[in-house]
């Protein structure tokens, strides 16, 4: 749960764009890239992608803008996601105000509110 808690940290350190999903994504990219952060985008799951997978943690960022998703389905991604055994832990960074269990198949799951660190 620290890496979990960690990465949060990190993440809440950059300036993202809400407006759109690939635009806030890119931002998140060039942040990681600006600090050095081993990652893999678009990473291929077993049961989906996810926008990105940490390998030496094991931990997976999923990025959510759009307000207009529906929540159970949000949480239904994250649960696929965490049925993978390389994923150790996830980050929802969601653009709006959405909950998630604190353990998702027995990992660890945080939510991070985007607008906290808007443009």
């Amino acid at each position: 749960m620290k890496q979990l808690n960690n990465l949060k940290e990190l993440i809440s350190m950059g300036k993202y764009r809400l407006g759109d999903e690939k635009a806030c994504q890119e931002d998140i990219e060039a942040f990681l890239v600006k600090n050095n952060v081993k990652y893999e985008k678009e990473f291929k799951l077993d049961f989906g992608i996810v926008d990105f997978f940490f390998p030496n943690s094991g931990l997976a960022l999923e990025v959510k803008v759009s307000k207009s998703w529906n929540k159970l389905t949000v949480y239904r991604q994250c649960e696929r996601y965490c049925k993978d055994s390389r994923v150790k832990g996830i980050l929802l960074a969601t653009g709006s105000a959405q909950k998630l269990p604190a353990e998702i198949n027995g990992k660890p799951s945080l939510v991070y509110l985007l607008s906290e660190s808007a443009l």
